[in-house]
This record gives C-alpha cells, sequence and structure tokens, in this order.
C-alpha cells in the first residue's frame, strides 16, 4: 500500500474530497496507527502525505498553479514625495 507505512491497515486509511479549488484538492484524510503511544505521530503524518503526494505525481495527476497578470502603472517623477519633505 503506502511506503514506509507505520500506521495500521485495519481499519484502511481513508481519504474524503472536500473541495476542488484553482490550485488544490483539499482533502481530509483518516488513519489509524498501529500504536497510539508512538511518540512520532507528525513523522508518520509527514510520510503518509508524502506518499500519498508521490503516488499522485506517479498517476500523472498534477495541479498547475494559477498565472496573474497585473497591471496599472507607477508615477517615479517624485513630485509628491519632493512636495512632502518641504512641507515639513
Amino acid at each position: 500500500m503506502l511506503r514506509n507505512w507505520r500506521g495500521s491497515d485495519t481499519p484502511a486509511p481513508s481519504v474524503k474530497l472536500m473541495e476542488i479549488n484553482e490550485a488544490s484538492f483539499d482533502l481530509q484524510s483518516r488513519i489509524w496507527i498501529r500504536d497510539p503511544g508512538d511518540s512520532d505521530f507528525l513523522g508518520i503524518r509527514g510520510r503518509f502525505v508524502k506518499d500519498v503526494t508521490d503516488r499522485f505525481e506517479a498517476a500523472g495527476i498534477s495541479i498547475p498553479y494559477p498565472h496573474r497578470t497585473v497591471e496599472g502603472s507607477l508615477d517615479t517623477s517624485g513630485r509628491e514625495r519632493s512636495e512632502a519633505i518641504s512641507d515639513d
């Protein structure tokens, strides 16, 4: 199933799609840890997330980052700045 898995396969991990956004799939997953006293919970969680990410990549699933174009202008004449300095 998942590499480096220190969780329990019974019950199996579950995944629920919560939302599809412009640049993400928001998933909720539930995993069981074989030893509830395991002090490396964050390490187990991190490996789980990494394994899921690797499997998405292996399956060719990717989500492109959104691209934005910002247009505008900037007055660089310095007139307002010099007037503000002379008012002091």
